[in-house]
């Protein structure tokens, strides 16, 4: 959420600027074409029978059929048709609100005709709709709230502003919430704005009318109805999904009482600015002004946070329930450190309550920038927004009005109101956010800044949706938080916002697990002393039996009864503490688990910490190897650097000889950065920035830290006086850097500490030089394999150096000068949508001697447990020498079981076995087991498993049933006024969708023998593309690849993104992901594996947006003996993979029955050709495209047969006739 109008002058929150995904909300729509609402809280979805209904018809007609419920009144003006649902009666009760709610899905006359009216009512028990009860009637020019005959509101009243109404394809809404002897009814009309039918809505009207005489307590029921106002004909209204909620409504906390903020979980990431400290304060109410909370976030790498979650309850939606929070803030004319935007205040529900889902934005939320005023979004995660304000790219959607008339740059940001409205249905979530100015009335025209409604499906809906848990799904049957936090994402120096009035109203208040919180240590905390407690609050309403309650460290369970473990407290709020248990220089990794009296277990609770003291050695990732003599060498080092100050605002180019600060080093000599081409001494004089905040005349970039502030930085007085923890970033796969030093004598286990963003597995090697570290072309000996999992950002966790098995790698060393090297191999390369690593330090923790040490396995690719995506892995396992040597002659590598052929190269470090892609067996699932002996003759055994895209024989034609040759392709090109689309394979898909769900003008279906195109016609033109039709296209291919058993390499090259997927069919959309472009534009080898020979679905999706368009697919030999061959390549070179056009005749003994392939008739039919094509150029939406015919010869059988053409295009036969013993059929595709 980075204000677009600014590039930033403080870039610690690296995120993407906002205009490159301007289009996600203004352009790029939804992935299902039709979202069914499911069950919900239904009264009555009108499907079978219509049950329950009491009519009043007044010489009208009432039909039920198809999931609608439809009302035809008489014809005489002013008739009213309406029925009452007197199975199931509803009683509005002080304290709660009930909500009725009803979809119109289509008026006669039709649309924008002003006689027809719809009926959305509640009528007590006894009454009539035109005598008692309350409804809200909505016309093309006037909506009326009536409590029976008596009018409550109108628009057609004087002095009301007259306006058209949309009276087809919305959803009617009443609320009922009595206030006192009062009823409020709140009316509310939603308007269908998406082209995804029942995804996209915005609030077309809401009224609140006031009843100083409610009917409270009476028991009633929903009414349905319809009015003909003056039509000769009558006046019809089809109601579909009638629904009911019964809310309770209550104030979670009004912070009237500074209690600490008893029953929240504060946070606030470390500031990176000097002078600025993030913290959550809570203030009580004093002099007539409410209580609330001060909440100050400083600017921090990858975003500042800070604000709180609610623990003391918890909340959850399932089918059929409502949750709605509601939150007052406002900035009171806080100033805005350094200017520019990128302030924000977010009210959100959060799924799972943990800081890496806080830090990247993984709950459905709201937030604007307080400060910047442009900018507003709602979604469900960074990067995954549906909707919301950019600068001047804001559009009305069709039909409603401007939200509260605000425009860019005009949103209010004092005394506001943020809510989230969420409700379960089925397997969907319907998400309703708003932004209301709570200086005006509740019926101010104004009061609504913005608002917007969205349906979140099982399906990837949006650009970014899922990204960041790797699921698409909605939040729902999970208990979840109510989280306020602010978010400084830079230029601005900090966010700060007050919160007030937190408030909850929920259909179900259901059971809650406890909540574990308050940690001590905090989760993540280094350099604690031993001598510490363990210790940790468990809050429940119900009640945890102490006996429940257990903390697991490094293996070892603690619980009630254990040495050194007290429970305390209240049967609603335990603490427990463990007392005497810590060791020194111990990296602890940890679960807490409760279970309350009723059985619901709390979501394991992680607890990582160490006590690393003064014995553990560190090494600062900053504090790389240097240059002195400009650039002849490298190598330099310091063993005792003096620490000063780098604050390169207030006192900035601070050096010292004894201090690594402004160091120059030597690339491909002390380092290694992927900006640096060619390894090119730079010879400049760098400035010292945010993003060179120690090392400012080096390619590595340095930042200042999130991590947890140490004492020798806290004694010098931390940030406040220049003294920051420092980060390298910007890291790459490929990046390493030097660290020379003399170190201790000694056994250590080596941890490094990073924070890991997104990325599922990281990969970093410490590796020792073992050449001269002056000079270039170094060698290394790889000792181990630092293996990272994502912990969010702004978390940093300690990360052991292992073997291949898991298991700690000891380093020796001998007191002498040593160099080691810091490898990244599996980085994300600094990506917001594929990942990043932040790297603080390393930690030589001394451990016992343990006698002597053999060679291991230090490294490995694929990696323990990896499932093989996208680009290609190498396949190597690299066994390092220690103490004993390895026996090159007594290595054995299997991969499930059987003996493969490997290669390898020895040296004085140890050795390095690779295996070839070809020699893996046609199994999903693989198991690699390396054996050897050292030099004492001691043997080892070593195995891990990994997993690569297994495409199953199930799938599979017959190898020979098929000949006619070629891909099917479909493209679809939108002109969308000249405005690039948003870039990704999920638009491709929604242009590419029957019918389309974004607007597209032009579609051509064609046979290509090739996936190998370019907009600039080498070798062809996109296949269909007219001349001067340069954006937003997507093209689907569909075919049948014969493959062999075994493994496969392909090779893409896509400019801008492909996919690639194999399913049941080849227009299976489900079908196993082969690969996806990981950048919009690339060229990447990605390998799978095929169980048995055999002709196998495939389905390209590929897309472009603006600029360079182009594809080309290819199959590659692992080995190298064979060249690339473009995959269908009609030439036939060697290592081609034939592809055949997925058309072919099935039978079955009776209609309905199972259908399978006829291979003789496949294999004997006609061929298709190129020649079938339809031109260069495609034609208009929904108009036929011919091309492409051909004839099946079916040997008669004696028996009744039934055929089919199965094809991915609409087919007809248009000619059967026998011929001998054969049945012709003549068929032609559209």
């Amino acid at each position: 959420m980075k204000n677009p109008s600014n590039e930033p002058l403080v870039r610690v929150a690296d995120y993407p600027s906002a205009p490159a995904r301007m289009t996600v909300w203004v352009g790029a729509l939804f992935g299902l074409a039709f979202v069914l609402s499911l069950r919900a809280t239904v009264l009555d979805n009108f499907t079978g029978p219509k049950t329950g209904w009491t009519d009043a018809l007044n010489g009208g007609t009432i039909v039920q059929s198809g999931g609608q419920f439809t009302i035809t009144t008489a014809t005489s003006a002013g008739s009213l048709t309406h029925s009452l649902k007197t199975s199931t009666s509803f009683a509005d009760l002080l304290g709660n609100t009930l909500e009725l709610r009803a979809d119109v899905a289509a008026v006669t006359p039709g649309n924008l005709n002003p006689n027809p009216m719809s009926v959305l009512g509640w009528v007590p028990n006894g009454g009539t709709l035109q005598a008692d009860g309350y409804a809200l009637y909505v016309g093309a020019t006037r909506v009326i709230i009536q409590k029976g005959a008596s009018v409550l509101y109108s628009t057609a009243s004087p002095g009301i502003p007259q306006r058209a109404y949309t009276n087809s394809n919305i959803t009617l809404v009443l609320r009922l919430t009595p206030s006192g002897s009062s009823v409020l009814i709140d009316a509310r009309v939603y308007l269908q704005t998406g082209p995804v039918t029942g995804q996209d809505y915005t609030c077309l009207f809401e009224y609140t009318a006031t009843d100083p005489s409610g009917t409270i307590g009476t028991p009633g029921y929903a009414a349905l109805g319809a009015l003909n106002q003056a039509s000769p004909s009558g006046a019809s209204v089809a109601f579909a999904n009638l629904q009911y909620f019964v809310l309770q409504n209550s104030v979670l906390d009004d912070f009237s009482v500074n209690n600490g903020l008893s029953g929240w979980q504060t946070f606030a990431k470390a500031s990176a600015v000097p002078g600025i400290t993030s913290a959550v304060t809570e203030h009580a109410a004093s002099g007539g002004n409410p209580g609330y909370v001060d909440v100050v976030a400083g600017l921090a790498a990858n975003g500042g946070f800070a604000g709180a979650y609610s623990v003391a309850q918890t909340f959850k939606v399932i089918d059929g329930s409502r949750l709605e929070f509601s939150l007052d803030f406002d900035n009171l004319g806080n100033t805005e450190y350094n200017g520019g935007g990128g302030s924000y205040a977010v009210l959100g529900y959060l799924p799972y309550p943990t800081l890496s889902a806080i830090f990247s934005l993984t709950a459905y939320h709201i937030a604007h920038d307080i400060m910047n005023t442009d900018y507003l979004v709602a979604g469900k995660n960074y990067d995954g927004w549906w909707s919301g304000i950019l600068g001047d790219s804001y559009t009305t959607p069709s039909g409603a009005p401007i939200p509260g008339g605000y425009v860019p740059a005009g949103l209010p940001v004092t005394n506001l109101r943020y809510r989230v409205i969420m409700t379960g249905e089925g397997t969907n979530e319907r998400i309703e956010v708003r932004l209301e100015d709570n200086s005006l009335g509740v019926n101010d025209p104004n009061r609504v800044v913005w608002q917007n409604v969205m349906v979140d499906t099982p399906a990837s809906d949006f650009s970014g949706d899922g990204a960041t848990l790797g699921n698409p799904a909605p939040f729902l049957n999970v208990n979840g938080a109510f989280v306020m936090f602010v978010f400084a994402s830079g230029p601005c120096y900090a966010a700060e916002a007050y919160f007030r009035n937190a408030q909850v109203t929920q259909s179900i208040g259901g059971a809650s697990p406890p909540a574990v919180l308050n940690l001590s240590p905090a989760n993540g905390t280094n350099f604690v002393s031993a001598s510490s407690s363990v210790s940790f609050e468990v809050v429940d309403a119900v009640g945890i039996p102490a006996t429940s309650i257990s903390l697991t460290l490094n293996g070892v369970t603690y619980a009630s009864g254990s040495p050194g473990v007290a429970i305390t407290g209240t049967t609603k709020d335990k603490v427990f503490t463990l007392t005497g248990a810590l060791a020194n220089d111990v990296n602890y990794v940890g679960v807490i688990q409760a279970t309350n009296s009723q059985g619901l277990t709390a979501i394991p609770t992680p607890i990582r910490f160490d006590t690393f003291s003064s014995a553990t050695y560190v090494v600062e990732l900053e504090e790389f190897n240097y240059t002195t003599d400009a650039g002849i060498t490298g190598g330099a080092f310091l063993d005792n650097p003096n620490v000063i100050t780098d604050d390169y605002i207030h006192n900035p180019g601070v050096t010292d000889p004894l201090a690594y600060n402004g160091r120059t080093a030597l690339p491909g000599v002390d380092y290694h950065n992927h900006s640096d081409v060619g390894d090119i001494y730079p010879g400049w004089i760098g400035t010292q920035d945010v993003d060179h905040v120690f090392r400012w005349n080096d390619a590595v970039n340095t930042t200042y830290s999130s991590d947890f502030v140490r004492a020798k930085y806290a004694s010098l007085g931390g940030s406040a006086s220049g003294y920051f923890e420092v980060d390298v970033e910007e890291i790459h796969d490929g990046d390493w850097q030097n660290y020379t030093h003399t170190y201790p004598a000694g056994t250590y286990a080596v941890y490094l500490r990073e924070e890991q963003y997104l990325l599922g597995q990281s990969v970093v090697t410490l590796e020792r030089v073992t050449s001269d570290r002056t000079q270039p072309n170094q060698t290394t000996a790889v000792l181990g394999s630092f293996l990272g999992s994502a912990n969010g950002s702004g978390p940093h966790f300690n990360v052991p150096l292992t073997d291949v098995a898991g298991n700690l790698a000891i380093v020796r060393f001998s007191g002498a000068v040593d160099t080691l090297r810091l490898n990244n191999r599996i980085t994300g390369n600094a990506s917001d949508t594929t990942g990043f690593l932040l790297e603080n330090y390393l930690a030589l923790a001394p451990v016992p001697n343990p006698g002597t040490l053999r060679p291991l396995v230090s490294a490995v690719s694929p990696l323990p447990g990896q499932q093989v995506s996208s680009s290609s892995p190498a396949t190597y396992a690299i066994i390092v020498n220690r103490d004993t040597t390895v026996d090159p002659t007594s290595i054995q590598l299997r991969i499930n079981g059987a003996a493969v052929a490997f290669t390898l190269t020895n040296n004085s470090s140890g050795a390095q076995v690779n295996w070839s892609l070809n020699v893996l067996p046609p199994a999903p699932l693989f198991t690699n087991t390396l054996i050897f002996k050292d030099s004492a003759g001691v043997s080892q055994t070593n195995s891990w498993t990994y997993s690569y895209p297994f495409l199953s024989s199930a799938n599979t034609l017959p190898a020979g049933s098929l000949v006619a040759r070629g891909f099917q392709t479909r493209m679809a090109w939108s002109q969308n006024g000249g405005v690039n689309l948003d870039n990704s394979l999920a638009r491709a898909l929604q242009q590419l969708a029957i019918p389309p769900q974004i607007p597209v003008d032009l579609v051509a279906t064609t046979i290509v023998a090739e996936l190998n195109w370019n907009l600039d016609g080498n070798p062809t033109n996109v296949p269909g593309l007219c001349a001067g039709s340069q954006i937003n296209i997507a093209v689907e291919s569909l075919a049948y690849l014969h493959l062999s058993a075994g493994a496969h390499r392909f090779y893409v090259s896509s400019d801008d993104q492909a996919g690639f997927y194999s399913g049941a069919t080849p227009w299976d959309a489900s079908g196993t992901t082969l690969f996806e472009s990981p950048e919009n534009a690339g060229t990447w080898t990605f390998d799978f594996v095929v169980q048995a020979d055999g002709l196998y679905p495939f389905r390209s999706i590929w897309e472009q947006t603006g600029g360079g368009a182009a594809l080309q697919l290819a199959a590659v030999d692992p080995d190298g003996v064979v060249s690339n061959a473009v995959v269908g390549d009609l030439s036939e070179p060697a290592g081609v993979v034939d592809v055949y056009y997925p058309v072919f005749c099935v039978s079955a003994a009776s209609p309905a029955g199972l259908y399978s392939i006829e291979p003789l008739a496949t294999a004997g039919a006609t061929t298709l050709s190129t020649s079938d094509v339809i031109g260069d150029c495609g034609s208009v939406v929904n108009q036929m495209v011919s091309g492409g015919a051909g004839t099946f010869a079916v040997p008669i059988s004696g028996s009744a047969r039934f055929y089919r053409i199965s094809a991915p295009r609409s087919s007809t036969i248009i000619n059967v006739q026998r011929a001998g013993p054969n049945i012709v059929i003549t068929y032609a595709l559209h």
